[in-house]
Formats: C-alpha cells, structure tokens, sequence
C-alpha cells in the first residue's frame, strides 16, 4: 500500500480512567474465566498489581500512556480502590448466579448510571462510583462472558502434553550446559522446536530432566498447578519449593515468584531429555495462583505451614525417588546470553 507523501498516521488519544477500566474489567475477567475464580482474582489486586497486570497483557495502553507523559491518568491511585472494591461486588454476584444462590439484587439497579451528569454529584466518591464503571452493565459483562465459557470447547490445551523428538538451537543448549541439572530456564515460544510453536510471545519454563525420569513422565506429571513445600538441607536456612510432577520436581519459589505473573492463564513446562521433549500445559492463574506464590516467598514465618521434603520424593504409590531440583534461573526473556552459560552468573553492564 502507497500513502501521500503528506500522509501521517492518526495519532491515539491519551486514555481516560474509563476506559482504563473498562479494559482492566475486560483483561482481569478473561483470565479469571479459565477456572471461574472471579472473586478471587479480584480480590488478590491492588491498584499497583492491577495496572500492573494491565499494562503487561496490553502493549497498546502501555504506548498510549507513555505518550502523553505518565504512566496512568492522574486519578488512577484514589479512583481505583473503589472500582476494585465494585468489582468485587459484581464477581460476587456472578458465582452467585452461577450456582443458582440467591443474592440482593438492589445493589445492581441503583447503581449511578455512567450517561449521567458528573456535576450532579459532590463528592470524590460518588464521582468515580458514577464513571469508573457501571456495576450492572459490568455484571452483564461478566456473566455473559461466564456463562459463553461453559457451552464452548476451551480454547487452552491445560492439562494436555505434546511429544516431539525435534530439537532447536535453544533446546541444544540446554543439554549441552554443565548447569542444566540445577537451572530451570525461561524461554519464548519461538525458541522452541517448530512443531510445540503455538504463539510467538508465549513464554516456557524449560526443563532438563534425566531419561530414566522422563520415561515415567505418565506416572509422575499431573498437570496441576505446583504446590508449595519447604526442603530441609542443614545447615543451610530451608528453602520454600514450588512441587511439580508428584513432588519430583522442585523449583525455588522464592526466585521463580518474580516471574510468575508473566504466564496469566496457564504454565507451560518443557520437559527435555537428551532425545525428546514433552511440552505440559499446567493449569494456572496469574492472578491467584502467582499472587499467592508471591505472598508466601515474601513471608519466611509462614513457611512453617507447608510441609518439609528431604532429598526423596514419595509417589502416589508409596515408592520413592530422588527429587530433581532446580534451584537457579535463567532469565532468557530479558537477556540474549548463551543458555549454555551460568545462570548465577551476573551479566556485565555496558558502559
């Protein structure tokens, strides 16, 4: 296509709260409509973790602000408590109407309408409970989008594994590193051997497993969302563990919690061994699951509440296996070094 030389693409107009909102409701519920947790992903933001979470999955709002000079319009930090608490509302509604509970309805039918003249209210409050959102066109949305979930085929492959036998640069450096047995690696989608390429900005956890466990790969993985746990090695400090696979794969939660949030609705985990790999969708959502994760990493008291592992795993079956543990991380997202090199390592900054 040719354009005048004149030609200037229309630039976007700086966004208002909102809209700012309308897309958080939007985004926040498509991840909550994975497993139905609606309440809870609204409960576990604040209004950091939700711009947050916002700008991350929208590169377009992200642009927009950094145009006009700010990171989110003015009145975001005292507007948004209230619409986190009204929308906390609504999710509850909808699990409401979802299992058939009878709840108060007259919450939804006099809430302010958004068409109506802002001047007419005085307070702050009664403002942004007026144009952050309409609470009943919200709890349509939302319900709709809950309800059109259910009669449709999912779209994610949770809780499915793909096979292949093709390898890729990436995977070949991974086998090939002397610190492949103690890494677990973070990687984009186009890293990965063409056939188990789905989206290009899709992210994977990789990682290198021996043979002899990868030929038992049907009877430990589960596909579940990991667990929590705390492995005991005196005399260093215990270290909180994310369980995966029946507890035969453990990562360190403490530094996996920070990128946690970057897979939203699902985790996909590459296992690879040195002829195969098995691509496992884990159930997940960021905005629970992560935040969780994150919680605990952050709080050392509350590792008491998990269960302490030593260096076996014990399997449904009663039988019992050396735990693959891998306790450092390669950030491949952020950085184009050798996965071959070590992942402790602290890069060089360029001057």
């Amino acid at each position: 296509m040719h354009y005048p030389e004149d030609f200037e693409l229309p630039v976007p107009e700086a966004i208002t709260l909102p809209e700012l909102f309308f897309e958080l409701e939007k985004e926040v519920s498509e991840v909550a409509s994975t497993d139905g947790r609606y309440l809870a992903a609204w409960q576990y933001l604040t209004p950091a973790t939700a711009i947050e979470f916002l700008l991350r999955r929208r590169v377009d709002i992200e642009e927009r602000c950094r145009r006009y000079g700010y990171s989110v319009p003015a009145e975001y930090v005292e507007a948004a408590p209230i619409f986190l608490r009204d929308m906390c509302r609504v999710a509850t509604f909808v699990e409401a109407t979802l299992e058939g509970k009878p709840f108060n309805d007259s919450m939804l039918s006099t809430a302010p309408s958004t068409k109506r003249d802002l001047q007419s209210f005085g307070t702050f409050e009664q403002k942004v409970s007026q144009w952050s959102t309409d609470i009943r066109a919200s709890y349509e949305r939302m319900l709709s989008l809950a309800l059109s979930v259910r009669t449709i085929e999912p779209r994610a492959i949770a809780r499915m594994t793909t096979w292949t036998t093709e390898t890729s640069r990436s995977i070949d450096e991974i086998r090939a590193s002397g610190f492949a047995d103690r890494t677990a690696y973070l990687v984009r989608d186009m890293q990965l051997p063409s056939s188990l390429k789905t989206v290009f900005w899709r992210k994977h956890l990789v990682i290198k497993v021996p043979d002899e466990w990868m030929d038992k790969y049907s009877t430990y993985v589960t596909h579940d969302a990991p667990s929590l746990a705390v492995v005991c090695r005196p005399p260093e400090d215990p270290t909180l563990v994310l369980e995966l696979a029946s507890g035969t794969v453990r990562l360190d939660a403490t530094r996996m919690a920070a990128y946690l949030h970057e897979f939203d609705t699902e985790l996909p985990i590459l296992f690879i061994s040195n002829d195969s790999c098995a691509l496992a969708v884990h159930r997940f959502n960021s905005l629970i699951d992560a935040t969780i994760i994150e919680d605990f990493a952050r709080r050392p008291e509350s590792h008491e509440l998990f269960p302490e592992r030593g260096a076996l795993a014990t399997l449904p079956d009663g039988s019992t296996i050396v735990a693959e543990e891998r306790f450092s991380v390669f950030d491949r997202w952020s950085t184009e070094r050798p996965l071959t090199d070590d992942p402790d390592e602290l890069e060089e900054i360029p001057f």
